[in-house]
């Protein structure tokens, strides 16, 4: 699938805040924190004659990498309970503020341990300022940036999971900016040649918690065909986990693509996107909005 370029121009100051300027300190973890699978961070790249440009690369380094896995991952075991992985899709404006920027004090006594615990140990993350470095570029250009499984993953962390906290009160940007960019790197890692989404030396194989954001970016398309595409892919992570640590969280994440492919197949796209994207919804939409509107479809 081919993307324009767009060129991404955020209408709300957010970017301009005094706590995205550039930063380089690091985000400091508690020293028994480990994140397994990965290898841990040894991001070895699988494409040496690879045409990027230096000036590319250096917009999303290693380092900018394991910091958002660091903080997307942490506390999280690899088989969490559906409970625990409900701090990713949950709004929370405490959890919004640690993806934009991450406060030595901010207030989480509200939020559910253990994932959220902890916020002290991080010094700033400024993920926002990361995602508008990336938003401008060509799809091209983006796809690139993913030159492992790590980096692939953290990247589409950042441009399908991340933009939606960063990005709350702006919708739209992420509907016309960041999900195409995300789907087009989707489409790269999950390719028969490559399948990033299986981890380093298939590491990853049976842990729905790690394979799952690869295909998130077609189930947020409003495109069938991308839906067919992972509803391949998921019976695939069914069948890889079926017996194993795996099986529950797979079944709830089948599950929840199946809920979002329904509805796009009666109505061909999301109706709860029609007002921020300028879309007039037809009279069955608007029944549908008023009286059938899931708690995803916001």
């Amino acid at each position: 699938m081919l993307f324009l370029r767009r060129v991404y121009k955020p209408p709300s100051p957010l970017f301009n805040h005094p706590l995205f300027a550039s930063s380089s300190r690091p985000i400091t973890t508690s020293s028994n924190y480990k994140f397994s699978h990965h290898n841990q961070y040894h991001h070895r790249h699988y494409h040496p004659k690879m045409s990027a440009s230096t000036e590319a690369e250096s917009v999303f380094t290693d380092e900018d990498s394991t910091r958002i896995l660091d903080f997307w991952f942490k506390d999280v075991p690899d088989y969490p309970s559906m409970e625990v992985a409900q701090r990713w899709f949950q709004t929370d404006a405490a959890f919004d503020d640690a993806c934009r920027f991450l406060l030595p004090s901010l207030p989480h006594s509200h939020l559910p341990p253990p994932p959220l615990a902890n916020f002290t140990q991080f010094t700033r993350t400024n993920f926002g300022s990361l995602l508008s470095k990336i938003s401008p570029l060509p799809a091209a250009t983006v796809t690139t940036l993913a030159t492992t499984p790590q980096k692939t993953l953290s990247l589409l962390l950042l441009l399908d999971q991340l933009s939606r906290n960063i990005n709350r009160a702006d919708s739209r940007s992420v509907y016309t900016v960041t999900d195409p960019l995300a789907l087009a790197v989707a489409q790269h890692a999950t390719s028969p040649g490559l399948r990033f989404d299986l981890g380093p030396e298939g590491a990853w194989t049976g842990i729905p918690a790690r394979r799952c954001w690869f295909y998130l970016p077609f189930e947020h398309s409003e495109d069938l065909g991308g839906h067919r595409r992972v509803l391949e892919l998921h019976k695939e992570l069914i069948r890889d986990c079926k017996g194993g640590k795996g099986e529950e969280i797979a079944g709830g994440i089948e599950g929840f693509l199946k809920a979002h492919t329904d509805v796009l197949e009666r109505f061909g796209r999301y109706p709860y996107r029609n007002q921020v994207l300028g879309r007039e919804s037809t009279k069955e939409e608007l029944e549908w909005l008023e009286k059938e509107r899931p708690p995803w479809a916001r």
